[in-house]
Formats: structure tokens, C-alpha cells, sequence
């Protein structure tokens, strides 16, 4: 009797051996294909996500002293074999471009950090030897510093890559860019409190009184809430900019609107002026900032019904 292969038969209770049926038959082999493969590393499943951190970025001819807003950790997706990169756009001066590479440069292979764009071209690398590294073992692995170009000076600058866990779809970061705050980034999430709305033809503007969570909306510098079921006539909360940061001042707002109007709408309104040419708004870092109020509409047939002359608005940042 022929040797039986076991890969092909299965064994019964009987102990007769008989063949598999063919929806049973197993795989000879199983070929498995990395994420983001990279033959200049060690190990089968190379990192998809990587953080780079800049430190010590100091002024050279930057208009705006704010080479500093470079001091980070960036979230980079892998994006081509053994290269990941990101673009960030509208950055506090234009756009950024991180990108790392690893590459076999004569016998040995290398790690270059470049960060290019309106800043300048800032290049670290690192000499990791003739044996291919592992990469998913990189935890602040410190780059020396190459050379640097442009506004800002990064030659007493460090930068540190780590290896993260996350696939390319999970290599993200949350990040919002508003040129009327410092570093051009503005936080997701706002805390509007309201105090001393009262009653003005409506019986219920006390539900305007209260602290509400604002998110992004779909336009740069402004977050914004939708009361819920508002009894009365306003229904929608935002703090907001208008026009560009260029000499300023640009006087940063909190408007409570009239629900029926869609263009030229009648709101309450709370504003603080904001300076710039240095002195731009600190947007991470608002806690308890206070809009004193200015005015409120009351044109027919847009009556707000509520009076917010002796309320208090103030902005915090989450």
C-alpha cells in the first residue's frame, strides 16, 4: 500500500483513513504579504507609522519669529518601500513636507529625516551600520543634524523617530490650521459658557444659559453648536474670525443666530480684538477668555427674543 499523505486524508472515528473532500483540502502553503514592505529592514512587517520629533528650531529671517511652531512630534504614514512622508498644508508659513527615508548607501544603511517647504530644507541622518536595522524597534532613535536652508535654522536642532504600531489607514493626526492663531493651529474643540441671557418677548432664554462643547465646521478659524430645541428664536452658536490675519486687527467673535435667516442673519454678538504682527491669538491655550458683548439684532421679522446686553461669554480650550 502507498505512503498515505496525510495532508490529503482525514482519519475517522472507525480509524479508516479516506481523502478529504475538496472543500476540506488544506494548503501546501501560506504566503503572507507585509502591509509595508521595506527590504531594508530586518523584519517581515516593517513599520507603516512613524513620529518624528523636532526639537531647538530657532529664527533665521522668519517674518512671523515662529520657528518655534516647528518644535512637534509628526504623525508620518508610510508611503512608498522603506519611505514614509507627509504634506501638512497651510501651515504657519505655507506648507510642510516630513519625510524619512532608509536606504543602503554604500554597505551601510542610513536614516534621513528632510523636512522641506516655506521654512526651508532641514535634513538629520543617522549611520545605522552595515546590518539592516529593525526598524520596529526604532523608539527615539536620535539623527544628526545635516544641513539647513531657508527662514528658519535648525543646526542645534535634534529630531527623534519612533515606530508606531498603526497601519497607514490608522497613521493619522488630528490637526486644524487657522492662520489668525499662533503656529497657524487651531483646537478641535471649544467650551462656550453663557451666563445672564434673559427673557425678551421669549419665556425660555434661560436654555441659552450654560456651558456647550463647539466643534470644527467646515470653514477654517470657526467651530460651531446647534442647540438642540431651542424654544426660542436663536439657534445656532459659533465663535469665529473674519478676513485674513494680514496687519489686522481682525476681532475674534461669538454670535448666537436668529434660526430663520440663512445669509444676512440678526445674532448676538460678543467680540475681543485680536493684534497680530506678533501677537496672534493663542488658540491652545484660551482658558476662560472673555468676549465682552457689543450688540444684538432685533430687525423684523427676525426678532431675537431673548436679551444678552448683561450676558457673559467666555471661550476655553479642550
Amino acid at each position: 500500500m502507498p505512503r498515505l499523505d496525510y495532508l490529503d486524508y482525514v482519519k475517522r472515528k472507525t480509524g479508516l483513513w479516506v481523502p478529504k473532500p475538496l472543500g476540506f483540502a488544506q494548503r501546501r502553503c501560506c504566503c503572507v504579504t507585509a502591509e509595508c514592505p521595506c527590504s531594508n529592514c530586518a523584519e517581515a512587517e516593517p513599520p507603516c507609522c512613524l513620529d518624528v520629533t523636532i526639537a531647538g528650531m530657532a529664527e533665521n529671517a522668519c517674518v512671523d519669529d515662529e520657528c518655534h511652531c516647528l518644535d512637534r512630534t509628526y504623525r508620518v504614514p508610510r508611503t512608498s518601500a522603506c519611505t514614509w512622508s507627509r504634506t501638512i498644508t497651510s501651515f504657519f508659513c505655507g506648507d510642510l513636507t516630513i519625510t524619512i527615508v532608509l536606504a543602503l548607501d554604500g554597505s551601510d544603511y542610513k536614516l534621513t529625516t528632510t523636512l522641506s517647504g516655506d521654512p526651508g530644507t532641514h535634513v538629520w541622518t543617522e549611520n545605522l551600520g552595515a546590518s539592516k536595522p529593525t526598524c520596529t524597534s526604532w523608539n527615539n532613535q536620535n539623527l544628526t543634524h545635516i544641513s539647513s536652508t531657508g527662514d528658519c535654522d535648525s543646526s542645534s536642532a535634534t529630531c527623534k523617530v519612533t515606530a508606531r504600531a498603526e497601519s497607514v489607514a490608522d497613521c493619522t493626526q488630528d490637526w486644524l490650521t487657522c492662520s489668525h492663531c499662533i503656529c497657524g493651529e487651531q483646537t478641535r474643540s471649544l467650551e462656550v459658557t453663557i451666563a445672564g441671557m434673559v427673557n425678551d418677548g421669549c419665556a425660555s432664554c434661560n436654555e441659552y444659559n450654560g456651558t456647550f462643547i463647539l466643534g470644527p465646521t467646515q470653514v477654517s478659524c470657526m467651530w460651531g453648536y446647534a442647540f438642540p430645541s431651542p424654544t426660542c428664536n436663536p439657534e445656532r452658536l459659533r465663535v469665529m474670525w473674519s478676513g485674513l490675519p494680514i496687519g489686522g486687527p481682525f476681532p475674534i467673535e461669538g454670535r448666537i443666530y436668529h434660526h430663520n435667516c440663512s445669509s444676512s442673519c440678526e445674532y448676538h454678538l460678543w467680540e475681543s480684538v485680536a493684534t497680530y504682527n506678533g501677537n496672534k491669538a493663542d488658540c491652545l491655550n484660551w482658558k476662560d477668555f472673555s468676549l465682552p458683548w457689543k450688540a444684538q439684532g432685533g430687525r423684523a421679522p427676525f426678532q431675537m427674543e431673548c436679551d444678552s446686553s448683561n450676558a457673559t461669554f467666555s471661550i476655553t480650550a479642550l
